[in-house]
């Protein structure tokens, strides 16, 4: 694969006239140089910006679980795809810069860093070497570990350049496995089950020393000498698929056969690296010339190569699970390579490809912005010399004749002849668009649509400037022309330009490109409003609304059968459009190479889709073989709040432990962080949840078995064949547990039947103290209306009626009668007001009072908080107390006697005092031997029903007054306190105070 270069240096052929360009260009022509491709593999680049903290790799490696290791020069990288995790000295390396990788049988990747002192990550974790002292006590000075590897005993085969090969037992027994005569400078070693071979060369064997090849069975090849040979040089190597034995020493490259027999070849340059891929074919890193690529089963002598990334120094290649190629480069990151038959060009450094231009003869003409026009045919790329003063090239079509090429720049449009180089311009004035027609030429320029005919003539379109630019011209296979501006679609009739973006609200934006079906379909993709199809009137859309993925369109193509190729923001698709409706579907490969998005070309002859992509061209087949690996998917962590879980095995949590932070990644590098995920949780539903983030949250999950499945898709469809999985328990908390219910029900019967037992007592308990309080209060009842108040009263009527105090007995009747209706009423209510009690006893004491003859007074004092009208007391508590004082008080008292009742409140307690000023209880027992007062044994006995009932303490105590003159007694005082309720308020005013 070759191209043509014109040359860099400017041309100024505005110096020579048109028969002296011509010969000036044929001499051009007539030494043109050929010079290697700069086609190679399209590739996406791993750099400091997308998390490598240096530019110098020297080793790459897929691990068994298909993560991607990368050592260099200031450590070591994991990368899962999204992030790349870094492993220093500050994480534990005896060294930051690391020369090689290998992995052990238990999935340990082991370390040869360039101080030599071995260590190797396991579980996030570097671990040093145990017997590096070991190695430093018996191989003193530089230890440069060429290659290494673990058997199942744990034991360690080393290959130091200057010791040879070294064994190292698990319990740290150190033996060097290489003779004197044997090899002792080691390259390369290669370690199988068959056995190993060690490559390297021996000081001692003639002069100058020889390379070797020494095998298991001591058997030894000698290639060649050493003479000239620096002993820094690399060699590398491999055994490969059909056994033989592949390596180089410096530009030197080895082939052993199975038969024994070698050939040798040398190369132009040195040899850091060899890999051979999953198809056979052989790659070669080189130091400063890229990689050389052998077809599969190719002998290196005598074949024909590839050259790929032609001036990079390439220190390893690996090829992954997915078949896609990591390239360690020297300067410049590593090289994701996801598929070799997606091919890249590149040829100026700061250009920009702008315009695709099908040839006829199969080719491709591409229009870059600052240099002009390249044509690529059969892998050849012609550079072609540019337009003399021109700035920037815009557009490029065929002429009408298709003769010659139509350019587009800003200092005009301008007519050239690929073949010869000659130019002329037909237009002055910036042109954005051009297209040709009827032997005229129409140029959309920064303002207005221009037409020009053969003979220079201009007409300017429309009776206005087109708002904007008109960027984008196509003419249909109808013949009509279409303008695609800033402000949208318009059709050229006649002399004039129709608007049609009236016709679809998504055709009122700028229009990105134009192009047309099989079937006469007009396919208008715009820059932010999708894609819209146009057929015999009918407009049909496809944007985010109708779920495409992306409404910004930088370019579309006609593809193959009724297919448009369509270049977005988010990628590249395939859009296919039938009478039943609009299909799309992603060539996702492409979104892992693409860096900026361009327009697309399409060669229908290859089948092929061209891509402009900043400063590189892609090209590839649009029948690309799918990948058909199912993507393996990890959970890479489980956070509970700060604390991280175990992922290997199944968790127990608390019941308050149940939020959860899942992480976990897709092995799928293709698709460069944009992996979908479809997941779920067993325990809280069965349907699959979709998602392409790699992190999913659980808050507030009930108690149960859990178990978190997840499944990556890679960018053909194909879902992971096994789920990644994580299994927890979340313990209920001691409340929710069956033995803590069935104890709750145990203790909540008993206890029901506790307050069920309680409550009966209760109830009894009440009953009978109601039917205590009923006694006592008939006999209060009885006691107050005692048989001889009673005969005494009406003794005293009968008296007043002989005397004829007829008036005085009637009075005296009507109290009694009232006195004794109002106690049979009052008799069977718990609590009567205040107000009421207080009448009662001064109709009580006013019948007493004639019995007394005038010789007996009475006083009610109530103290300021004491509202009677508002205030209601137990029935009859206070009338004993009354009939006591009178009776054993006052009754035998000579000169007549006084009684005093004071009411006041003390909080939830009214306090109730009787005072009299009679003979006192010493004198009146005396006089009444035997004789028990029935008034203060029932009121002391309903007090403390009436405390029990209300669970307070009701006091009750009399009190002996004794003059301090005389210490004799002078009367006795009652003092009880009763409970209370308050009543509505009434409508009369009380009185401070009952006197007679």
């Amino acid at each position: 694969m070759t191209f043509i270069y014109w040359g860099k240096q400017k041309l100024s052929f505005a110096k020579f006239n048109c028969f002296q360009r011509q010969v000036v260009s044929s001499l051009i022509l007539l030494f043109l140089a050929i010079l290697v491709s700069a086609q190679s593999p399209a590739y996406f680049c791993y750099t400091k910006q997308q998390g490598l903290t240096c530019e110098e790799i020297y080793d790459v490696h897929q691990d068994k679980l298909g993560f991607i290791w990368v050592a260099g020069d200031r450590g070591v990288f994991r990368f899962d795809g999204y992030t790349f995790q870094p492993f220093t000295t500050a994480q534990g390396l005896t060294d930051n810069t690391v020369f090689r990788l290998h992995e052990d049988v238990r999935g340990r990747i082991w370390l040869m860093p360039f101080n030599g002192e071995l260590c190797y990550i396991e579980n996030n974790k570097v671990t040093s070497y145990q017997y590096n002292d070991t190695i430093e006590k018996y191989l003193p000075g530089v230890r440069i570990v060429r290659t290494m590897d673990v058997d199942s005993s744990g034991a360690l085969e080393i290959g130091f350049l200057s010791y040879g090969d070294v064994r190292i037992s698990a319990s740290g027994k150190l033996e060097r496995t290489t003779t004197k005569n044997s090899i002792d400078r080691l390259f390369w070693a290669k370690m199988s089950r068959s056995g190993k071979f060690l490559i390297g060369s021996s000081t001692a064997y003639k002069k100058g020393g020889a390379v070797l090849v020494q095998f298991t069975n001591d058997k030894t090849i000698t290639l060649d000498s050493l003479a000239g040979i620096p002993p820094h040089y690399d060699l590398s190597g491999l055994k490969r698929s059909d056994g033989s034995i592949l390596f180089c020493v410096g530009r030197k490259v080895y082939e052993i056969d199975v038969s024994g027999r070698t050939t040798k070849t040398e190369l132009p340059i040195n040899i850091l690296s060899v890999m051979e891929d999953q198809a056979g074919c052989i790659w070669m890193g080189t130091n400063g010339a890229g990689i050389y690529k052998y077809a599969p089963g190719a002998r290196i002598a005598g074949a024909s190569y590839e050259r790929f990334y032609e001036s990079e120094i390439i220190t390893s290649i690996q090829q992954d699970a997915e078949g896609s190629f990591w390239v360690a480069t020297h300067h410049h990151g590593l090289f994701f390579v996801p598929n070799v038959a997606i091919r890249a060009w590149s040829f100026f450094d700061n250009d920009e490809a702008r315009e695709f231009l099908p040839d006829t003869s199969g080719g491709m003409y591409v229009l870059w912005r600052d240099h002009g026009l390249v044509s690529i045919f059969n892998d050849t790329a012609t550079i072609y010399p540019p337009i003399p003063d021109v700035i920037a090239y815009n557009a490029l079509v065929w002429t009408e004749k298709h003769d010659a090429l139509m350019i587009g720049t800003t200092q005009g449009a301008y007519e050239y002849v690929a073949s010869t180089g000659n130019h002329r311009i037909i237009f002055r004035a910036s042109t954005n668009s051009i297209i040709c027609k009827d032997d005229k030429t129409y140029v959309g320029q920064s303002w207005n649509l221009f037409n020009v005919d053969a003979d220079g003539t201009v007409f300017i379109f429309g009776d206005h400037k087109v708002r904007h630019r008109p960027d984008v011209l196509f003419e249909d296979c109808s013949g009509a022309i279409w303008v695609g501006a800033l402000d949208g679609l318009y059709k050229v009739v006649d002399t004039s330009m129709i608007y049609v973006g009236a016709s679809s609200d998504l055709l009122t934006r700028r229009i990105a490109g134009i192009c047309e079906l099989a079937d006469s379909t007009l396919v208008v993709a715009t820059q932010s409003n999708g894609i819209v199809f146009m057929s015999n009137s009918e407009v049909r859309t496809l944007s985010q609304a109708d779920g495409f993925p992306c409404d910004h369109i930088y370019g579309i193509v006609t593809g193959a059968g009724n297919t448009v190729w369509c270049s977005t923001q988010d990628g590249v698709f395939e859009i296919s459009c039938t009478s039943t409706g609009i299909t799309f579907k992603e060539q996702l490969v492409i979104r892992s190479i693409l860096t900026q998005g361009g327009k697309p070309g399409y060669l229908p002859a290859q089948d092929q889709l061209w891509l402009c992509d900043g400063n590189q061209v892609i090209t590839f087949n649009t029948s690309l073989s799918t990948n058909s690996v199912a993507p393996r998917v990890h959970i890479t962590g489980v956070a509970l709040g700060d604390s991280a879980l175990q992922t290997d095995r199944k968790s127990e949590l608390r019941h308050d432990q149940n939020s959860l932070r899942i992480s976990f990644c897709g092995i799928a590098y293709r698709m460069r962080g944009n992996v979908q995920y479809r997941y779920r949780l067993a325990g809280t539903g069965e349907d699959w949840i979709y998602t392409k983030q790699n992190t999913v949250e659980f808050a507030a999950l009930a108690a149960g078995d859990y178990m978190f499945e997840v499944l990556a898709q890679n960018e053909s469809g194909e879902w992971s064949s096994q789920p990644a999985i994580f299994a927890f328990t979340i313990v209920p908390p001691f409340w929710n547990t069956w033995w803590f219910i069935a104890g709750c029900i145990v203790v909540g019967g008993l206890l029901m039947y506790m307050v069920i037992v309680m409550r009966i007592r209760m109830i009894r308990r009440r009953h009978l103290l109601r039917e205590q309080v009923l006694i006592f209060r008939q006999q209060a009842l009885a006691s107050q209306m005692n048989p001889h108040f009673v005969f005494n009263t009406l003794n005293t009527i009968q008296a007043l009626v002989l005397k004829e105090e007829k008036t005085k007995a009637l009075d005296m009747f009507s109290t009694f009668a009232t006195l004794l209706r109002k106690s049979l009423h009052n008799s069977t209510e718990r609590y009567i007001p205040l107000e009421e009690e207080l009448r009662i006893l001064a109709m009580y004491f006013e019948l007493e009072e004639v019995r007394f003859e005038g010789s007996l007074s009475y006083q009610f004092i109530l103290g300021k908080d004491v509202e009677v009208e508002k205030l209601s007391v137990p029935a009859m508590l206070i009338q004993p107390l009354v009939e006591n004082a009178l009776v054993h008080g006052l009754r035998r008292k000579e000169g007549g006697g006084e009684v005093v009742i004071r009411l006041s409140l003390q909080g939830i307690r009214l306090i109730c005092e009787v005072e009299d000023n009679g003979i006192g209880r010493a004198a009146s027992s005396q006089n009444k031997k035997g004789h028990t007062s029935a008034g203060t044994d029932i009121t002391r006995d309903r007090l403390r029903v009436l405390g029990q009932m209300y669970n307070e303490n009701y006091t009750f105590e009399i009190i002996d007054k004794i003059n301090p003159s005389t210490k004799e007694a002078s009367g006795t005082l009652v003092r009880l306190t009763l409970p209370y309720t308050t009543n509505k308020p009434a409508t009369y005013e009380k009185a401070e105070s009952i006197n007679r």
